[in-house]
């Protein structure tokens, strides 16, 4: 019943995002809003890269391997829905 008094607990924002220039400052800015709105619950970057990188120092990240390129699909958005089963997978 613990969680029942703590709604916020069970709310948690991600967001997917690549390691390009473009893409850190927009993960910067939602995870500046994110804390200046108020919202409860935490907030995850979902980052899909083959390595970490230096913005996970600033915003809670979890690093997904990239969508594999097969054949000669390389359609990049399939990193995001790829991003969320890893992270619900294996983030415990």
């Amino acid at each position: 019943e613990r969680r029942a008094e703590r709604p916020w607990e069970l709310m948690h924002t991600i967001f997917s995002a690549s390691g390009s220039r473009y893409m850190e400052w927009q993960s910067r800015y939602l995870r500046y809003l994110h804390a200046k709105s108020g919202q409860q619950g935490g907030v995850t970057r979902l980052l899909s890269s083959a390595h970490p990188d230096h913005l996970m120092q600033e915003v809670p990240t979890w690093v997904a391997p990239e969508y594999p390129k097969l054949s000669k699909d390389h359609y990049v958005p399939y990193n995001k829905p790829m991003a969320i089963d890893h992270w619900l997978t294996h983030s415990g």
